[in-house]
This record gives structure tokens, C-alpha cells and sequence, in this order.
């Protein structure tokens, strides 16, 4: 039978027996799973130092970068990235040795309305010369 408090939520006496009846191997699945995401957490604020990109710039070629430096590039570009892990991801499986699929493709598609200002331009060249840096392929619309 389950009671609960006026809220509907369970008693913590309830969650603490049915996590303490889940047994140590659900615990230690949980504590794998924080594990991983804290040391993902760990990895992508690592690539975040702003020494990295400079690095990455510096090299000759794409093909000299290593993962973590083409996911700097590619993450100085954007504000916001939603999947992270997902760029890195794709990252890794595009430039692995035995990769199935081409680099990364980038778009553009703008449509300006009136004149451009002169920064609208530099920024779009910085953006696109970091991208393909970092071995993507990219288009223009």
C-alpha cells in the first residue's frame, strides 16, 4: 500500500526503504552513471580555455588537430551548443582512422535585409575560417 503525504509525494521513510530494497548494484549503477557525467562535465569544461583555440589556430592543417582541439573550434564559434557530447561525438567518428563518413557540414543561410554592416562580414569569415579549420565542409545558402 502506498501512503503519501497531503502533497502526494512519498514519505521519506518510503524512498529511503525502496531505494535501500533497489540493493548495491543499483546504487553502484548510479554511481557510475554520476561518475561518467561528472567526468564528461570535467572533459567539456576543460575545452572551454580559450588557450586551446589559440593552439588549434596556430597548427598548419586540419589534419594535425586532435579531437579536443577541433570541438574547441567549433564551440568558439557558437554561444550555445544543446548536445555537447554530440558534437564531440561527431567529431570523433568523422576524423577517426577508419571513419565511414565525410567531415561535419556546416551551413550558412542568411538573408540580409538592407545594407551590411563591415563587422557582419569579419565575423563571418572568423567564424567559417575556424569551422573549416576544424575539418568541417561548409555551405553557403
Amino acid at each position: 500500500m502506498h501512503t503519501a503525504q497531503d502533497d502526494g509525494a512519498p514519505r521519506d521513510d518510503e524512498a529511503a526503504a525502496t531505494a535501500s530494497s533497489a540493493g548495491p548494484a543499483a546504487t553502484e549503477k548510479d554511481d557510475e552513471v554520476a561518475d561518467t557525467k561528472a567526468e564528461r562535465a570535467q572533459m567539456l569544461a576543460r575545452l572551454a580555455d580559450p588557450a586551446l583555440v589559440e593552439s588549434a589556430l596556430a597548427k598548419d592543417g586540419a589534419e594535425q588537430l586532435s579531437v579536443d582541439e577541433r570541438y574547441t573550434l567549433c564551440r568558439d564559434v557558437g554561444e550555445e551548443c544543446i548536445q555537447e557530447e554530440e558534437l564531440y561525438t561527431l567529431l570523433q567518428s568523422a576524423f577517426a582512422d577508419d571513419a565511414k563518413r565525410g567531415p561535419p557540414v556546416c551551413y550558412d543561410g542568411f538573408e540580409p535585409s538592407g545594407r551590411m554592416h563591415i563587422a557582419q562580414g569579419v565575423m563571418k569569415a572568423l567564424n567559417v575560417n575556424k569551422l573549416t579549420r576544424a575539418g568541417c565542409t561548409f555551405k553557403f545558402w
